[in-house]
């Protein structure tokens, strides 16, 4: 019984959590600081504190920031905007065009470009490509490609493999090259002084691309591990219900997903209607930790019931990390990342809705058998105490 109800708990929360990215608007906090996952990006663009923002594709132009700019995701665009403080980003790719940066801009990711219109006290980058159209004071780049056609008043530290300067490039101090070549500098741009030390590929692309690729390698690793962990503990809390959602799937596939489809579509809407309502802010933000908290536990969940499906005579466990580690090779490819969490998110909501249906269904059963007994009881005149023996 305690089992059942935690999995009807758990299946609730996962359907709150999977509604909150497009639910949730961005949060502001007291200090003026701004909190915003994927798509929900704060409707006014003008706001004091810092600006968190966290997603897979993020883009945002026109803000007005009285302190930082921290993003992750996979690609982020930021245009025409006004930052008081730095920019700092990690993504696989980053671009940022026309704005006017009053400190740093601070870039890790595959491809990054400083656009026109940008201008910034310094740049710092590390990446596989790097572009610079903007202008700052110092610019420092670590990367396999690296292209300059901006204004640098100051000095350049560049280790790369491949150094070009356009025709609108201006250095106005010193330009410190580390690459196997020396940089190739076209017509029309202009170079106050350059320091060039030889350096082999090897070296390059430790210093590079490759870090990158390493990072990426562990970040697939530990996440196979978590999602496998988090699965694990499913098939043992949940067992009856991973099952049921196994079986249903396998017999009603089209009345599991239209039941998913349908229950994804009302719990935005009956998220929004709920916050519109006055409820305490601290229930409020414990429900949104806990939707936060448990977003992630419908992919192993999903894993955990399509591995019946997959393997229905392997051990349990030995099959939940087969398919999990198949689907963690997936997200490598970003297609088949998107297919596999659309079908993970709606697979859950499908659950949710069966087993919501279902325990509904037992209660009336339950309801409908008392009525009957107590009919017939007091048919045959017997009082509570005669119908307990």
């Amino acid at each position: 019984m305690f089992k059942r109800t935690l999995a009807l708990v758990a299946a609730l929360a996962m359907a709150l959590a999977l509604a909150i990215p497009s639910a949730l608007a961005a949060t502001f906090d007291t200090a003026g600081n701004v909190y915003s996952a994927d798509t929900a990006t704060p409707a006014e663009k003008e706001f004091a504190g810092d600006y968190i923002w966290v997603g897979n594709e993020l883009s945002e132009s026109g803000l007005n920031v009285g302190g930082d700019i921290l993003a992750g995701g996979s690609e982020i665009s930021v245009a025409d905007s006004k930052i008081a403080g730095n920019i700092r980003a990690a993504g696989a790719r980053i671009g940022i065009n026309g704005c006017a940066v009053s400190k740093n801009i601070t870039a890790a990711g595959q491809s990054i470009i400083v656009g026109t219109g940008t201008d910034a006290l310094a740049v710092l980058g590390a990446s596989q490509e790097f572009e610079f159209y903007g202008t700052a004071d110092y610019l420092q780049v670590y990367a396999e490609t690296v292209t300059i056609d901006g204004r640098i008043d100051g000095d350049v530290r560049i280790t790369a493999v491949d150094v070009q300067l356009g025709s609108n490039a201006y250095v106005s101090g010193t330009l410190y090259v580390e690459s196997p070549e020396e940089p190739l500098i076209l017509e029309g741009g202009w170079v106050q002084n350059l320091d060039y030390t030889p350096a082999d590929n090897e070296t390059i692309s430790k210093m590079s691309g490759f870090s990158y690729n390493q990072l990426r390698t562990y970040a697939l690793l530990i996440y196979l591990v978590i999602t496998l962990l988090m699965a694990f503990v499913i098939e043992w809390l949940m067992r009856g219900e991973v099952r049921f959602a196994a079986e249903y799937f396998r017999d009603h596939p089209g009345k599991y997903l239209v039941s998913g489809l349908i229950l994804g579509i009302l719990i935005p809407i009956l998220v929004i209607g709920l916050m519109m309502l006055i409820v305490p802010i601290s229930l409020s933000i414990v429900l949104l930790l806990l939707a936060l908290i448990l977003a992630i536990v419908a992919v192993p969940f999903a894993i955990a019931s399509f591995s019946r499906l997959i393997f229905p005579k392997m051990n349990r466990f030995l099959a939940i990390t087969i398919v999990g580690a198949i689907a963690c090779a997936l997200t490598l490819l970003p297609i088949a990342g998107w297919a596999l969490s659309a079908l993970c998110g709606l697979y859950t909501l499908g659950f949710v809705a069966r087993a919501l249906l279902r325990r509904i269904s037992n209660n009336r059963k339950d309801r409908g058998g008392n009525a009957a007994a107590t009919s017939q009881s007091a048919q045959f005149g017997m009082d509570d105490n005669e119908r307990r023996f």
